[in-house]
């Protein structure tokens, strides 16, 4: 049977369009912190016990909404929320308080990449009084595995020791 050419060009238009939106990987849903293929360095190996994380994950094309429920030895269960406005636009945030710490405030801007496989943020956060603050700068960009079974969140930290970097693996939850 042969197809006319007013009707090819269409119907590959449309197979490529449904081909990239079924590409796109899936971030929804509660991802369980992999130690053993995370990369924490300044945390000694403190076992599986020791170090417990679930992140529970709802984005859609304006937001990445995160609930993280995070479990340790010395702070016990900790649950915290935060949002991110998907607009590559910089918004004002509270960023936690450590303990014992100084105030701080943050700036930060967060975007899809054009190909929707990935989540980049940028944060400025400034720790401390105008005499003695000090603003670090992180980079965090979020991805999910080909198979969508694995969410890989990178941190790179700059600031006045240098760069560190993070990677936490969670596995998609059963």
């Amino acid at each position: 049977m042969k197809i006319p050419a007013a009707f090819r060009l269409p119907a590959l238009f449309f197979l490529a369009a449904a081909t990239a939106l079924a590409a796109a990987p899936d971030f929804n849903g509660t991802w369980n912190l992999d130690l053993a293929r995370s990369q924490l360095p300044g945390r000694p190996n403190l076992g599986p016990s020791a170090l417990d994380q679930v992140l529970t994950v709802k984005l859609d094309d304006a937001t990445l909404a995160v609930s993280t429920q995070t479990t340790s030895a010395l702070a016990g269960k900790v649950t915290t929320s935060d949002s991110y406005a998907l607009d590559g636009k910089p918004h004002d945030f509270t960023p936690a308080t450590r303990p014992g710490g100084a105030p701080a405030k943050g700036i930060r801007t967060a975007t899809r990449t054009d190909d929707h496989t990935a989540v980049v943020i940028l944060e400025a956060v400034t720790r401390g009084t105008e005499a003695d603050a000090i603003t670090v700068h992180n980079t965090h960009t979020w991805t999910v595995s080909a198979d969508g079974q694995s969410l890989t969140v990178v941190t790179t930290i700059h600031g006045t020791q240098g760069e560190i970097s993070t990677t936490r693996v969670f596995a998609r939850a059963r």
